[in-house]
């Protein structure tokens, strides 16, 4: 969980991207670049940290509840979940209590999809 966490906590635009699909995420003018480090300026997420979700954009969400290294909610509903599984492993859980359009849906699921493997 250690070693996860510090990659949740600087999600986002201008921050380290979102780890998914550059091709997918610019799709929506993202102008996402996806990090390769973990960023020490972005550790300190804290309740009313913004994570953009694009450039200039007016989509920002705002960190609600965090509890480092077990959770993190956005505003939005956005929940994610790092759950002990033994002394090495972890299982990353994320949840959206929101309605969405069918198209950024079926992006977030895909992006999703990537995020399980590169995190």
């Amino acid at each position: 969980m250690q070693r996860v966490w510090p990659w949740l906590v600087q999600l986002g635009q201008g921050r380290s991207g979102f780890y998914s699909y550059y091709w997918l995420e610019n799709q929506f003018a993202a102008e996402m670049v996806n990090a390769d480090e973990i960023l020490p300026q972005f550790q300190d997420t804290a309740p009313g940290t913004k994570i953009p979700l694009m450039k200039n954009g007016p989509v920002v969400h705002t960190v609600s509840l965090i509890e480092a290294p077990h959770y993190l909610m956005l505003d939005d509903g956005w929940f994610m979940l790092l759950e002990p599984i033994d002394g090495h492993t972890a299982r990353l859980v994320v949840r959206y209590a929101l309605t969405l359009a069918p198209v950024y849906w079926n992006g977030t699921t895909i992006m999703r999809s990537l995020n399980r493997r590169t995190l």
